[in-house]
């Protein structure tokens, strides 16, 4: 899509449309990119001991004694509740952005049938510079979507194995 013809157009709508596809793709990929740095610093052992150490605190400070897998799991939804931050707008990208791009190319298909309508030369020039504008929209929609998706599956994957992980080393270790 060629952003000097889409602006070109005047048309609202279109513009706006194609704003918010690179909007969320560059807000995808500082998520993609925050997590993909997150889990190369995460250091399994560090969140053992971070665990181990506030089950003592809850333990020593709690007299009627929780069973210890309570805790853990309640530590453990606040460290998925934690490493989870911002990975709904991938999932809502993935879902969302390609009918934003469908809806894009709707519209740049109906301009250009329009403009086709409202000239008397009915040549097929006309309108083939237009409609594939219009159909980069739902490309652009494809190439954000299929990322957010693929990495909110990957980090969603990446967090339930290393809390599982982690989890069964705790109980492991304080049993």
């Amino acid at each position: 899509m060629n952003i000097f013809s889409i602006l070109h157009s005047r048309d609202i709508i279109l513009i706006a449309i194609f704003f918010a596809m690179i909007f969320a793709s560059i807000y995808n990929w500082s998520i993609i990119i925050s997590k993909i740095i997150l889990f190369l610093k995460i250091n399994i052992m560090e969140i053992e001991e971070y665990f181990e150490n506030e089950i003592q605190i809850i333990l020593s400070k709690n007299s009627n004694q929780k069973s210890l897998e309570l805790i853990v799991d309640n530590l453990i939804n606040l460290k998925e509740i934690e490493f989870q931050k911002n990975l709904n707008f991938l999932a809502t990208s993935a879902s969302i952005i390609p009918f934003v791009g469908l809806l894009g190319t709707v519209i740049g298909i109906a301009n250009a049938l329009h403009d086709i309508s409202s000239t008397s030369v009915q040549n097929i020039n006309i309108i083939s510079g237009p409609i594939a504008d219009a159909l980069s929209s739902t490309a652009i929609g494809l190439f954000v979507a299929i990322p957010a998706g693929f990495f909110y599956n990957y980090f969603t994957t990446k967090i339930e194995n290393i809390l599982l992980e982690v989890k069964s080393k705790v109980i492991i270790k304080l049993s």
